[in-house]
């Protein structure tokens, strides 16, 4: 039996990899982005065409609040892990476990 657990727990988590490391691809994209735009507007802001004041400030708060979307994302996909263990869910936060 515990050969059996062993087994589809390596399966568990080979099958997580996987999808951890497509969330962590999109938000390191969302990250990238938001920091294009936030150096555009600091230091490239006369190639941005005709735009009023208000749209550049609004743009300068979207590509930040996209910027700290992305950082708080990251935090949280590096925190949490989902287990299943000996039929259990399992949910790891900052290595401890808490069974549901």
């Amino acid at each position: 039996m515990k050969t059996h657990q062993f087994i589809f727990k390596q399966t568990l988590i080979k099958m997580n990899k996987p999808l951890k490391n497509m969330l962590r691809a999109s938000i390191e994209a969302q990250r990238q982005k938001a920091l294009a735009t936030l150096q555009l507007l600091m230091h490239h802001s006369v190639g941005i065409g005709d735009h009023s004041t208000e749209d550049y400030y609004r743009n300068a708060e979207e590509a930040l609040a996209a910027l700290t979307d992305a950082d708080d994302k990251l935090e949280t996909l590096n925190k949490y892990e989902f287990l299943v263990e000996s039929g259990e869910y399992v949910v790891v936060i900052n290595g401890e476990r808490h069974v549901n």
